[in-house]
C-alpha cells in the first residue's frame, strides 16, 4: 500500500498531555530521510524519519536550558505520523527529556505528544500592495 508523499515543509500545531500551553511549528521531512523541527520555543531541532508499511516515524533531538541559557537538559521526540490526505497528518508520540548525565527525568515537555499538521503551499507574492 503506498501512502501520501511526507517530504516537504509543513505548519504544525504541537500539544503535550497535561500541559495546557501548546505550541506551534514549522517541520521540514527531507527526501533523504533527514528533518527539522524549527518551533515557536524559538527552538531548532534535528532528527531522522522513515517510511514504516502504511505511516512514517521521527525521531529528533533537543536540548533544554536554564533561566541563564546554560544547557541542562536534552529531549528525544519519538513520533508516528499518519497521513489524512496529501495535505494532513496527524501524529501521537513521547518526549523523554534527560538530565545531561543521562538520566530520565520528569520535564513540563515530558509524556505523549499529540500534533496536527498541514502542508505549506507556495504562494503567489503580492505584486501590488493596493491589489
Amino acid at each position: 500500500m503506498q501512502i501520501q508523499p511526507i517530504v516537504g515543509a509543513w505548519h504544525v500545531a504541537i500539544k503535550i498531555e497535561g500541559n495546557a500551553k501548546g505550541f506551534d511549528a514549522i517541520y521540514t521531512f527531507y527526501a533523504d530521510g533527514n528533518f527539522l523541527d524549527v518551533n515557536s520555543l524559538r527552538e531548532a531541532n534535528p532528527g531522522v524519519w522513515s517510511e514504516t508499511e502504511d505511516t512514517y516515524i521521527a525521531t529528533f533531538w533537543g536540548f533544554g536550558f536554564d533561566m541563564q541559557g546554560q544547557t541542562n537538559a536534552k529531549a528525544k521526540v519519538r513520533l508516528a505520523i499518519k497521513m489524512e490526505d496529501a495535505d494532513h497528518f496527524t501524529a501521537n508520540g513521547r518526549t523523554d527529556v534527560y538530565d545531561l548525565a543521562g538520566r530520565l527525568i520528569e520535564h513540563e515537555f515530558s509524556g505523549p505528544v499529540t500534533l496536527e499538521g498541514v502542508r505549506a503551499k507556495v504562494e503567489s507574492p503580492l505584486l501590488d500592495a493596493t491589489s
